[in-house]
C-alpha cells in the first residue's frame, strides 16, 4: 500500500498499526455480516419490550455462566433460564439478532484467532507442560 516499514527499527510504526487498524475496521463495519447485525438490532430497538426483555436474558445468562463452576449445575440452569425465556428467545426479531450477533462474534473470533496466530509473543508461562 506505499507504506515503508523499518523492520530493524525497535519502535513500533504506530501511524502504519492505526492506519491499517481503521482499515480494517472500516472493511468490518461494511461487510455483510456487519451490516446485517445493524440491521437486526435497529428491528429489535424498535420492539423495546422485547428488546428489554433479550438483555435481561443475556445478564442472567452471563451471570450464571460466570458464577457456574460444576457443568453439570450450569447446563440445568441455563436450561430453566432458557425455559423461562423461551416465548421471547423464539421470536423472529430475536432470533435474526441472536444470530446476526453469533456471525459477528465468529467473524472477530476469525480476526482475533489470526493475529495471535501471527503475531508470536511467548506466554509459555502460562501452560505449566510447556515449561518440561
Amino acid at each position: 500500500m506505499g507504506l515503508e516499514i523499518n523492520k530493524n527499527s525497535y519502535e513500533p510504526k504506530q501511524d502504519r498499526i492505526e492506519i491499517y487498524t481503521d482499515l480494517l475496521t472500516g472493511a468490518i463495519c461494511d461487510s455483510a455480516d456487519y451490516i446485517f447485525y445493524e440491521n437486526c438490532l435497529c428491528d429489535l430497538k424498535n420492539c423495546e419490550d422485547l428488546y428489554e426483555k433479550l438483555m435481561e436474558y443475556q445478564r442472567k445468562n452471563l451471570v450464571l455462566r460466570l458464577r457456574c463452576e460444576e457443568e453439570e449445575i450450569s447446563i440445568k440452569q441455563q436450561a430453566k433460564l432458557y425455559e423461562e425465556y423461551r416465548d421471547i428467545l423464539t421470536r423472529p426479531p430475536v432470533v435474526d439478532f441472536l444470530t446476526a450477533q453469533q456471525r459477528m462474534c465468529l467473524l472477530l473470533q476469525k480476526v482475533y484467532d489470526k493475529i495471535a496466530r501471527d503475531v508470536k509473543i511467548d506466554v509459555s508461562y502460562l501452560n505449566e507442560d510447556e515449561r518440561r
